[in-house]
């Protein structure tokens, strides 16, 4: 006989299905650019981030594969992962790991990297992942994502 006591299973999230297209607003603490994003799904599998907006953000776009590989441009100069990374980090401050933003971006983490799952997100390399939904089996409304002081939020507006 087996008898369990005072164990509760915690809630999966729903499964929603890979959207083509996210767009929203992005909102730093710390920082007075809120630029906004463009996540589109492109043939092949690979995926385009666009991030613009005023304040001298200007234009990044960048393009992932699914092994985890990215490059991409600012202003039109085309850059290499490196240079994208860093190009970002001087004009933001900001150290995201981009190579895993379109599993973030889509409320998933990244396979090639280990995870706690939460009731309401998940934790990864050390940040944390809030994913708000208005209703079961609806996709992501906000994606609050923290580590230590940093607080980002995805405003997500659209989702198809």
């Amino acid at each position: 006989m087996l008898t369990l006591i005072g164990c509760q299973t915690l809630p999966r999230a729903p499964v929603v299905p890979m959207p083509e297209l996210v767009t929203g607003r992005l909102s730093v603490s710390g920082i007075t650019v809120n630029p906004s994003f463009r996540f589109k799904q492109l043939a092949g599998g690979s995926q385009q981030l666009s991030l613009s907006g005023a304040f001298g953000i200007g234009r990044f776009t960048m393009f992932f594969s699914d092994d985890g590989t990215f490059f991409g441009e600012k202003d039109g100069v085309a850059l290499d992962a490196g240079e994208l990374q860093q190009a970002l980090t001087e004009l933001t401050g900001l150290q995201l790991p981009l190579s895993v933003l379109p599993y973030w971006l889509t409320a998933r983490p990244y396979h090639g990297a280990p995870f706690n799952e939460l009731a309401d997100g998940f934790i990864q390399l050390g940040w944390r992942l809030q994913v708000i939904r208005p209703a079961i089996e609806a996709p992501p409304t906000r994606i609050v994502v923290t580590k230590d002081a940093l607080t980002i939020v995805l405003g997500i507006r659209s989702w198809r």
